[in-house]
């Protein structure tokens, strides 16, 4: 009698490899099909909340999550406490976290070789973060504060409810790039009912604001160079420009559905 050349522990043994292969064949399909493009859109767009937003990618992302070049131009923008008129970020050799992570927490940058920036932030936006924190939302006793952009820095004034008195309040200095993400206000003055403050109390309060944009917690590290005021608007530069490219484009409007 003829008997098979195959035991069943063989057999068995076979059955299991084959279902460890499909499993592991399925987990990297299932990890192809996250490492898109439009994966990426999302989280930017989720993340960032603009109120219109365009990308460009050279190319998917490769099996690292690493893309070869990206460019985005958001408007209306959040980053921190302030509202960007427009931000444009140029990067290049771009590495993603690892894709399997990514249904957990979604796709963030980890690193990236040149990121080249442009950002337009309107004297409105940083007057309206600035009531909205210390001298408004968290302190009551500020009322009718103003910011304006002028000579190269700033200029604030308002008044301060001390006791029964309203006390005129009034503010100025330089704008200064720290860490190539941050505004910082320097050589400040402070004057209360038109006579120069002690420099304790100016540097008390300007403490509270410091500092005055910060950029920080934008996805791709930014490496800001220049800050130009220009009418009333604040531009900010890294050395070298951002530039779209030929690539994939994805574009949202405002009113869209994300």
């Amino acid at each position: 009698m003829l008997q098979s050349k195959y035991s069943p522990f063989k057999s068995c043994c076979c059955l299991i490899l084959a279902f460890l292969l499909f499993f592991a064949l399925s987990a990297q399909a299932g990890e192809r099909n996250k490492m898109t493009p439009e994966t990426i859109f999302d989280a930017f767009l989720s993340g960032l909340r603009p109120e219109s937003m365009e990308m460009i990618m050279d190319g998917v992302p490769d099996k690292n999550g690493r893309v070869r070049r990206i460019y985005l131009d958001l408007e209306g923008c959040h980053v921190g406490h302030v509202r960007i008129e427009r931000l444009q970020v140029d990067a290049m050799d771009v590495t993603f976290t690892h894709p399997s992570t990514w249904d957990e927490t979604g796709p963030g940058v980890e690193l990236a070789l040149l990121v080249r920036t442009k950002a337009l932030v309107s004297e409105d936006d940083v007057d309206a973060a600035l009531r909205s924190g210390i001298f408004g939302g968290i302190e009551e006793n500020w009322q009718d504060m103003r910011l304006r952009f002028r000579d190269g820095g700033v200029y604030v004034e308002g008044y301060k409810k001390v006791l029964f008195l309203n006390v005129f309040f009034e503010l100025q200095g330089r704008l200064d790039i720290r860490q190539g993400r941050e505004i910082w206000l320097t050589d400040y003055s402070m004057r209360i009912n038109r006579v120069n403050a002690p420099e304790m109390l100016a540097e008390r309060t300007v403490s509270q604001i410091q500092p005055l944009i910060d950029l920080g917690t934008f996805p791709f590290p930014l490496n800001l160079k220049r800050a130009i005021q220009r009418n009333d608007y604040l531009i900010l530069e890294s050395r070298n420009s951002p530039e779209p490219f030929d690539g994939k484009l994805f574009r949202y409007k405002g009113g869209e559905n994300p």
